[in-house]
Protein backbone atom coordinates (compact mmCIF):
# COMPACT_ATOMS: atom_id res chain seq x y z
CA UNK A 1 0.00 0.00 0.00
CA UNK A 2 3.09 2.60 1.05
CA UNK A 3 4.54 1.80 -2.23
CA UNK A 4 1.05 2.17 -4.52
CA UNK A 5 0.34 5.60 -2.33
CA UNK A 6 4.12 6.82 -3.04
CA UNK A 7 4.69 5.49 -6.49
CA UNK A 8 1.65 4.59 -8.57
CA UNK A 9 -0.66 6.96 -7.54
CA UNK A 10 1.39 9.98 -8.40
CA UNK A 11 1.73 8.02 -12.16
CA UNK A 12 -2.08 7.95 -12.15
CA UNK A 13 -2.90 11.16 -11.18
CA UNK A 14 -0.36 12.94 -13.85
CA UNK A 15 -1.98 10.36 -17.16
CA UNK A 16 -4.73 11.29 -16.17
CA UNK A 17 -4.27 14.75 -16.51
CA UNK A 18 -0.86 15.23 -18.24
CA UNK A 19 0.76 18.75 -17.66
CA UNK A 20 3.84 20.28 -19.59
CA UNK A 21 7.44 20.12 -17.47
CA UNK A 22 10.29 21.85 -18.89
CA UNK A 23 13.07 20.10 -17.15
CA UNK A 24 12.54 16.41 -15.48
CA UNK A 25 11.44 17.67 -11.35
CA UNK A 26 11.90 14.38 -9.62
CA UNK A 27 15.09 12.15 -8.73
CA UNK A 28 14.74 8.58 -9.49
CA UNK A 29 15.75 5.46 -7.67
CA UNK A 30 16.08 2.14 -8.00
CA UNK A 31 13.07 1.28 -6.00
CA UNK A 32 11.48 3.48 -8.67
CA UNK A 33 12.76 1.32 -11.12
CA UNK A 34 11.57 -1.82 -9.95
CA UNK A 35 8.23 -0.72 -8.85
CA UNK A 36 7.28 0.86 -12.66
CA UNK A 37 8.98 -2.65 -14.27
CA UNK A 38 7.11 -4.77 -11.99
CA UNK A 39 4.23 -3.08 -12.67
CA UNK A 40 4.25 -2.25 -16.31
CA UNK A 41 5.01 -6.02 -17.07
CA UNK A 42 1.92 -7.46 -14.83
CA UNK A 43 -0.50 -4.20 -16.38
CA UNK A 44 0.80 -5.82 -19.82
CA UNK A 45 0.39 -9.23 -19.52
CA UNK A 46 -2.80 -8.66 -18.54
CA UNK A 47 -3.94 -6.07 -21.14
CA UNK A 48 -2.22 -8.68 -23.54
CA UNK A 49 -5.28 -11.35 -22.77
CA UNK A 50 -7.34 -9.70 -24.58
CA UNK A 51 -5.95 -10.53 -27.42
CA UNK A 52 -6.32 -13.63 -27.25
CA UNK A 53 -10.24 -14.07 -26.40
CA UNK A 54 -11.89 -16.06 -29.46
CA UNK A 55 -14.12 -13.07 -30.81
CA UNK A 56 -11.52 -11.06 -31.12
CA UNK A 57 -8.81 -13.44 -32.69
CA UNK A 58 -11.64 -14.31 -34.85
CA UNK A 59 -12.47 -10.51 -35.99
CA UNK A 60 -9.04 -9.96 -36.92
CA UNK A 61 -7.98 -13.49 -38.61
CA UNK A 62 -5.21 -13.16 -36.39
CA UNK A 63 -2.25 -15.35 -37.57
CA UNK A 64 0.95 -16.34 -35.61
CA UNK A 65 3.02 -12.93 -33.94
CA UNK A 66 5.21 -12.05 -36.48
CA UNK A 67 7.76 -10.86 -33.12
CA UNK A 68 7.45 -13.68 -31.81
CA UNK A 69 8.94 -15.45 -34.45
CA UNK A 70 11.39 -12.85 -35.22
CA UNK A 71 13.36 -13.17 -31.93
CA UNK A 72 13.21 -17.14 -32.23
CA UNK A 73 14.88 -16.64 -35.56
CA UNK A 74 17.28 -13.62 -33.94
CA UNK A 75 18.24 -16.18 -31.17
CA UNK A 76 18.33 -15.31 -27.45
CA UNK A 77 21.78 -13.01 -27.81
CA UNK A 78 20.85 -10.80 -30.92
CA UNK A 79 17.01 -10.39 -29.70
CA UNK A 80 18.54 -8.88 -26.47
CA UNK A 81 20.92 -6.65 -28.41
CA UNK A 82 18.10 -5.31 -30.24
CA UNK A 83 15.36 -4.97 -27.43
CA UNK A 84 16.96 -3.66 -24.80
CA UNK A 85 19.36 -1.40 -26.31
CA UNK A 86 18.51 -0.45 -29.91
CA UNK A 87 15.37 -0.28 -29.89
CA UNK A 88 14.24 1.13 -26.44
CA UNK A 89 17.09 4.02 -27.14
CA UNK A 90 15.86 4.80 -30.80
CA UNK A 91 12.12 4.91 -30.05
CA UNK A 92 12.06 6.95 -26.79
CA UNK A 93 14.01 9.29 -28.94
CA UNK A 94 11.70 9.44 -31.62
CA UNK A 95 8.56 9.02 -29.51
CA UNK A 96 9.68 10.96 -26.56
CA UNK A 97 12.20 13.17 -27.17
CA UNK A 98 10.06 16.21 -28.03
CA UNK A 99 7.74 16.05 -24.80
CA UNK A 100 9.43 18.98 -23.02
CA UNK A 101 9.98 20.90 -25.88
CA UNK A 102 7.52 23.60 -27.08
CA UNK A 103 8.41 23.85 -30.74
CA UNK A 104 9.69 20.33 -31.60
CA UNK A 105 5.83 19.40 -30.14
CA UNK A 106 4.91 20.95 -33.35
CA UNK A 107 6.70 18.76 -35.57
CA UNK A 108 5.75 16.03 -33.06
CA UNK A 109 1.93 16.36 -33.38
CA UNK A 110 2.29 15.65 -37.20
CA UNK A 111 4.27 12.92 -36.95
CA UNK A 112 1.94 11.72 -34.74
CA UNK A 113 -1.29 12.57 -36.59
CA UNK A 114 0.17 10.42 -39.80
CA UNK A 115 0.71 7.09 -37.90
CA UNK A 116 -3.07 7.66 -36.50
CA UNK A 117 -3.87 8.42 -39.79
CA UNK A 118 -2.31 5.82 -41.55
CA UNK A 119 -3.46 3.31 -39.43
CA UNK A 120 -6.78 4.00 -39.52
CA UNK A 121 -7.45 5.28 -42.81
CA UNK A 122 -6.85 3.92 -46.68
CA UNK A 123 -4.71 6.77 -47.55
CA UNK A 124 -3.00 7.12 -51.11
CA UNK A 125 0.17 8.04 -52.24
CA UNK A 126 -0.79 11.45 -53.57
CA UNK A 127 -2.93 12.01 -50.10
CA UNK A 128 0.60 11.51 -47.97
CA UNK A 129 2.33 13.64 -50.57
CA UNK A 130 -0.23 16.78 -49.59
CA UNK A 131 -0.33 15.99 -45.81
CA UNK A 132 3.49 16.26 -45.59
CA UNK A 133 3.26 19.28 -48.11
CA UNK A 134 0.76 20.64 -45.65
CA UNK A 135 2.58 19.93 -42.74
CA UNK A 136 5.87 21.46 -43.85
CA UNK A 137 4.04 24.81 -44.54
CA UNK A 138 2.11 24.94 -41.76
CA UNK A 139 5.52 24.36 -39.73
CA UNK A 140 7.67 27.00 -41.78
CA UNK A 141 4.72 29.75 -40.74
CA UNK A 142 4.47 28.78 -37.27
CA UNK A 143 7.97 29.04 -36.80
CA UNK A 144 8.60 32.36 -38.38
CA UNK A 145 6.01 33.66 -36.69
CA UNK A 146 7.12 32.21 -33.46
CA UNK A 147 10.65 34.05 -34.29
CA UNK A 148 9.42 37.44 -35.45
CA UNK A 149 6.23 38.12 -33.87
CA UNK A 150 5.77 38.32 -29.73
CA UNK A 151 2.15 38.26 -29.39
CA UNK A 152 1.87 35.12 -31.49
CA UNK A 153 4.81 33.20 -29.66
CA UNK A 154 3.34 34.46 -26.87
CA UNK A 155 -0.06 32.96 -27.23
CA UNK A 156 1.28 29.65 -29.16
CA UNK A 157 3.02 28.52 -25.33
CA UNK A 158 -0.11 29.51 -23.57
CA UNK A 159 -2.40 27.42 -26.19
CA UNK A 160 0.33 24.73 -25.90
CA UNK A 161 0.72 24.41 -22.06
CA UNK A 162 -3.50 24.45 -21.95
CA UNK A 163 -3.68 21.38 -24.48
CA UNK A 164 -0.39 19.64 -23.85
CA UNK A 165 -2.51 16.18 -22.68
CA UNK A 166 -3.50 16.02 -26.25
CA UNK A 167 0.13 15.87 -27.48
CA UNK A 168 0.86 13.42 -24.91
CA UNK A 169 -2.01 10.92 -25.52
CA UNK A 170 -1.15 11.63 -29.06
CA UNK A 171 2.74 10.58 -28.48
CA UNK A 172 1.17 7.24 -26.43
CA UNK A 173 -1.26 6.06 -29.10
CA UNK A 174 0.57 6.40 -32.21
CA UNK A 175 3.78 4.63 -30.37
CA UNK A 176 1.35 2.05 -29.26
CA UNK A 177 0.00 1.47 -32.97
CA UNK A 178 3.27 1.20 -34.05
CA UNK A 179 3.35 -1.59 -33.22
CA UNK A 180 0.83 -3.36 -35.17
CA UNK A 181 3.42 -4.08 -37.60
CA UNK A 182 4.27 -7.09 -35.25
CA UNK A 183 0.68 -8.36 -35.72
CA UNK A 184 -0.45 -10.66 -38.69
CA UNK A 185 -4.08 -9.70 -39.30
CA UNK A 186 -6.54 -9.32 -41.71
CA UNK A 187 -8.00 -6.20 -40.56
CA UNK A 188 -5.64 -3.49 -40.31
CA UNK A 189 -7.35 -0.25 -40.68
CA UNK A 190 -10.52 -1.06 -37.84
CA UNK A 191 -11.37 1.16 -35.43
CA UNK A 192 -10.79 -1.56 -32.79
CA UNK A 193 -7.30 -2.15 -33.61
CA UNK A 194 -6.27 -0.31 -30.45
CA UNK A 195 -6.94 -3.52 -28.60
CA UNK A 196 -4.14 -5.45 -29.99
CA UNK A 197 -1.91 -3.38 -28.52
CA UNK A 198 -3.19 -1.78 -25.10
CA UNK A 199 -0.13 -3.59 -23.47
CA UNK A 200 2.12 -1.27 -25.99
CA UNK A 201 -0.33 2.17 -25.33
CA UNK A 202 0.35 1.29 -21.26
CA UNK A 203 3.95 0.93 -22.05
CA UNK A 204 4.00 4.45 -23.85
CA UNK A 205 1.92 5.88 -20.76
CA UNK A 206 5.27 4.34 -18.25
CA UNK A 207 7.70 5.43 -20.65
CA UNK A 208 6.02 8.85 -21.08
CA UNK A 209 5.59 9.77 -17.22
CA UNK A 210 9.38 8.40 -16.53
CA UNK A 211 10.26 10.98 -19.58
CA UNK A 212 8.83 14.04 -18.16
CA UNK A 213 9.00 13.11 -14.66
CA UNK A 214 12.61 11.79 -14.28
CA UNK A 215 14.06 12.09 -17.91
CA UNK A 216 15.39 10.28 -21.42
CA UNK A 217 17.24 8.10 -19.80
CA UNK A 218 14.54 7.13 -17.09
CA UNK A 219 12.20 6.30 -20.08
CA UNK A 220 14.97 4.17 -21.96
CA UNK A 221 15.98 2.05 -18.55
CA UNK A 222 12.40 1.15 -17.91
CA UNK A 223 11.47 0.79 -21.49
CA UNK A 224 15.09 -1.85 -21.94
CA UNK A 225 14.18 -3.99 -18.79
CA UNK A 226 10.61 -4.01 -19.71
CA UNK A 227 11.97 -5.78 -23.56
CA UNK A 228 14.55 -7.77 -21.54
CA UNK A 229 11.57 -9.81 -19.25
CA UNK A 230 9.18 -10.09 -22.01
CA UNK A 231 12.28 -11.28 -24.07
CA UNK A 232 13.67 -14.38 -21.12
CA UNK A 233 9.76 -14.70 -20.73
CA UNK A 234 9.05 -15.31 -24.80
CA UNK A 235 12.07 -17.66 -24.54
CA UNK A 236 11.56 -19.78 -21.24
CA UNK A 237 7.69 -20.16 -22.87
Amino acid sequence: MQLKNKYILPFIKYIVKPSFVRSPSEKVTISKYLVFVIFTICVELLLGLISKIPAIVKYFCMGPNLLLEQISKLGFMYSLLLGCILIPITEELFFRFYLNRFFGNLLYLFINLFILIYTFFNISNLQIVIFLLVSILLLFITSVLIQKNYTFRKEFYRVFKKYFFVLFYLSVFAFGLVHISNLQICKSKSILIPILVLPQIFGGLVFSYARMKWGMLSGMVIHGVNNLIAIILIFLS
